[in-house]
């Protein structure tokens, strides 16, 4: 047998025991804890005076038949908020700010907890499961509730509509990357997920994802906070064995990895390995990999780390039936291992030994192994494909059943099972495309998660009782008075570069500047998303209310980071409309290019105020030396651009203009939008409110209107629209123009002398969407033509509502012809029985023609007439009230 490097084997010897790995027992556990306002996901406003209260937020892992949320103040017991039967979902619980006692608390910084107890279950039980298109080969979970993402589940996928690259899910089962209901979340660095790049994600104590690529043979990895990828370790050093699976044991911060691989021949499996390194503390590694285990006879697959110096490998035959599959252990101190030196195995009778996964017990006597057995080959499954436990490691080494997959399709290459932080399996199944979670049967069970931050109740106002401007002169009403607000910050320090300290920052009313002069290089710096508490002068400078610090060590406290903030998204008009409401808040300008006026794009360092418009509307926005935008090519028009909302008015002493929009960072432009055509085109004839009078059916009338902008180039189309009873649409028209003539008039008219109504215009891009004009016109159409002449043959058959409508005893029936035809018109009840006929198939002229109707023989009721000439059949129905 080979001797590793004396450093590697004391290493071994005293290290290998992994730090943190007892899993209490339970099924069900809190997760992704934080506090925010009760009515939304904003961060909680350190207030309880204006009767919100603070909401602590998680999502439970199973259901709990009751979770107790305890609250602290420097370790003292302040509250205990008791839930029971909450469903395992994404839930929270509201603290009021009182005490167990029911006083108002005080001002402070206040820890909490959730603990969740269940009955739990007396045999393994699924409690979630999902079919996701899913194209995954590792999942893991993340164990330590020390971590921000404790309890979340990470794969690598090669996923298509599900995830390509990392995917997520939270300790309940569903679906939460970068939004909850999907999948993906997106990381950066190297690229994950196709190919082989999605094989055995492993997680360690310090958030750290490991992710093999499989026939690249390296290991990268992820933190799971950072969400950086990079490469761990590169192919030399594996022998061209394809990599399967990678565990890692640490002690103390310095980790060792275990990594299996098998050397496949194109008839089938030739030789597997299991490699180790030691990794240390550091993020790469560049040496030896060191052989732990090669055996000719039998395929190893996955390896993992148990108690103590076990490992655990599963196992199948170099050819299938050679050997029956199964699981073995090893005692591994540093000697490089033989089949011969297996502690024990456990076998079953067919199919492959697959993945592998380990539950740490309170005792060795609680520890589980857990083994998948996949099958042979697709239509060829054997009956023993399960999850298997193996139970009581020490001593009789108890085997059963955990789970039996359901679709009898599980794969080798293709599935993955994991503990997660209570000691439920996770197993994702890419052969089924399946998603599963099983309850171990533990019985009654609590588990409590520590909330990662804090619940700071302060002394503090909303930022828009601070800018109360009652008298509406534009300046605050509170301008030399010293307050107290908490705010997200928004913004970069725009004013670095001029050594002074500048930031925006918005609660849930309102938005902000706090400032200070005369710091060099800025003073301290501070990201977009973290929470300040914040005590100045209020103060107005060119139009924007802003807080003047005294002290920038005591008069700003740092509550939170990573708050994260969405714009409100606006239209120019929006934001003009109420630009002190948005004054100093993060909004996101939607769809608008550059004038033809506006400044170039800057190329160096200067502050720039750039002319952006939607077609007609336009709006400073402030280009800040500060956001580095000048190294920046200028960005693809359209755009929507995200920023601050901030405010430089042009005059001391009028404070209503200079507002602006001003970006932070490169990224926060969207490039080349899709914008449909500005609604901004307006009409002009026939003018608001004209009277349009027919003399002669041969007459011509024009309706014009301005031409619509389109931000990308578009050609563009027009629809004239006449908002009448029933509406008249013409057709596409491609100028901005529509000529109409005396006889549509008329047909418009049918059978009136005068009609009011109004018109518009519509217009379209390359979108989908039909953007109507700005205006709609008042007109009024009149039939002046000489009598004798009125009686034209009218443009379109039509048929008129009866009037009066309802009738007693009788009403006229109206409609017109094109030209000569047979017309019969009849009248039935509501039983559909025959009741009057008042044209019996009769040769009518063109024209316009009227028909009285005399109903006064008939009882109160509905009738229906129906007028037919031709192809044209027209019903309509008509009340009789005697």
């Amino acid at each position: 047998m080979n001797r590793l490097k004396n450093g590697l084997f004391l290493l071994l010897i005293t290290v290998l025991f992994l730090i943190n790995n007892q899993v209490t027992k339970a099924d069900v556990f809190g997760h992704y804890l934080r506090v925010t306002q009760p009515d939304s996901e904003l961060p909680f406003d350190g207030k309880f005076d204006d009767g919100s209260g603070a909401a602590v937020r998680f999502i439970l892992s199973d259901r709990a038949d009751t979770v107790w949320v305890n609250i602290y103040l420097t370790g003292n017991l302040v509250k205990t908020i008791k839930a029971t039967n909450m469903a395992a979902v994404d839930t929270f619980v509201v603290w009021d700010g009182t005490n167990n006692s029911g006083q108002n608390v005080g001002t402070g910084a206040y820890t909490f907890e959730v603990k969740a107890f269940s009955t739990g279950y007396t045999q393994y039980t699924k409690i979630y499961y999902n079919t996701p298109p899913i194209s995954t080969r590792g999942v893991t979970a993340v164990k330590n509730k020390g971590l921000k993402n404790f309890g979340f589940i990470y794969a690598a996928s090669n996923g298509d509509e599900y995830a390509t690259g990392v995917a997520r899910h939270a300790g309940n089962g569903i679906m939460f990357g970068d939004l909850m209901g999907a999948a993906k979340l997106t990381t950066t660095g190297v690229v994950l997920g196709p190919s082989d790049a999605r094989y055995s994600s492993e997680a360690d104590n310090d958030g750290y994802v490991y992710v093999v690529g499989r026939t690249n043979r390296n290991l990268m990895r992820y933190h799971v906070d950072t969400l950086v990828v990079a490469e761990v370790t590169d192919s030399s050093g594996f022998n061209n064995y394809f990599l399967n699976s990678v565990a890692i044991r640490q002690k103390d911060g310095g980790k060792f990895v275990m990594m299996s691989g098998t050397n496949a021949s194109t008839s089938g499996f030739a030789n597997s390995r299991v490699y180790g390194f030691e990794l240390g503390n550091s993020a790469s590694y560049t040496g030896t990999k060191n052989l732990i285990l090669e055996n000719t006879d039998y395929m190893v697959w996955d390896a993992i780390f148990g108690r103590d110096n076990k490992i655990y490998v599963t196992f199948f035959g170099r050819t299938d039936g050679l050997v029956k599959p199964g699981v073995a252990a090893f005692n591994y101190t540093g000697t490089q291992l033989t089949w011969a030196d297996t502690l024990w195995t456990t076998r079953i009778d067919t199919g492959r030994g697959n993945t592998a996964a380990y539950y740490f017990g309170a005792t060795p006597a609680d520890d589980i192994l857990y083994f998948t057995i996949a099958r042979i080959a697709s239509g060829n499954p054997p009956t023993s494909q399960n999850i298997w436990a193996v139970k009581n490691l020490e001593t009789t080494r108890d085997l059963i059943i955990a789970y039996a997959d359901e679709q009898n399709n599980l794969s080798i290459t293709r599935s993955d099972i994991a503990v997660d932080a209570v000691g439920n399996i996770v197993y994702f199944e890419n052969s089924n495309e399946e998603t599963v979670i099983i309850a171990p049967p533990f019985g009654a069970n609590q588990f409590t998660t520590p909330g990662i931050g804090l619940i700071q109740v302060v002394a503090a106002e909303d930022i828009a009782a601070v800018k109360i401007d009652a008298n509406n002169d534009f300046i605050p009403d509170r301008v030399g008075q010293t307050v107290t607000v908490v705010g997200v910050v928004n913004s970069i320090n725009f004013t670095a570069s001029a050594n002074r300290f500048s930031y925006y920052i918005q609660d849930g009313t309102g938005g902000i500047n706090i400032t200070k002069g005369s710091q060099p290089s800025g003073g301290p710096v501070y990201n977009i998303g973290d929470r300040l508490l914040v005590t100045g002068v209020l103060g107005h400078f060119r139009g924007t209310s802003q807080l003047d610090i005294a002290d920038l060590t005591t008069d700003i406290s740092l509550l939170g980071t990573g708050v994260v903030l969405n714009p409100i998204q606006l239209t120019i008009p929006q934001y003009l409309a109420n630009p002190e409401q948005y004054e100093s808040m993060y909004i996101e300008i939607m769809g608008v290019g550059k004038t033809a006026t506006s400044p170039a794009w800057p190329t160096t360092s200067a502050n720039v105020t750039f002319k952006i418009f939607d077609g007609y509307n336009v709006l400073d926005m402030f280009l800040d030396l500060d956001a580095g935008l000048f190294n920046n090519a200028e960005p693809t028009w359209p755009v929507n651009v995200k920023g601050v909302a901030t405010q430089y008015t042009s005059s001391s002493t009028v404070y209503n203009d200079g507002y602006q929009v001003s970006p932070r960072f490169y990224t926060d432009f969207t490039q080349g939008v899709a914008v449909p055509p500005s609604p901004y085109f307006f009409l002009n004839t026939p003018a608001n409110n004209a009277t349009v009078v027919v003399t002669d059916s041969n007459q011509t009338f024009t309706a014009k209107w301005s031409k619509a902008v389109d931000l990308n180039g578009d050609n563009v189309i027009y629809q004239f629209i006449l908002l009448k009873t029933p509406l008249y649409q013409s057709n596409a028209l491609t100028d901005t123009l529509f000529t109409f003539n005396g006889k549509q008039v008329l047909t418009w008219l049918a059978g009136q002398d005068t009609l009011k109504t109004k018109w518009t215009v519509r217009a379209k891009g390359a979108e989908t969407n039909l953007v109507a004009s700005v205006d709609t016109f008042n007109v009024t159409f009149v039939n002046d033509i000489l009598i004798g002449v009125k009686d034209v043959m009218p443009a379109e058959f039509y048929v008129q509502q009866n009037y009066p409508n309802p009738f007693n005893p009788s009403t006229t029936i109206k409609f017109g012809l094109t030209s000569e035809a047979n017309v019969d018109l009849r009248v039935f009840n509501i039983l559909g029985q025959q009741v009057a006929v008042l044209l019996n198939n009769q040769i009518m002229n063109a024209g316009h023609h009227d028909i009285n109707f005399d109903a006064s023989k008939l009882s109160t009721g509905t009738y229906i007439y129906r007028l037919s000439s031709g192809d044209n059949v027209v019903t309509k129905k008509m009340i009789l009230m005697k």
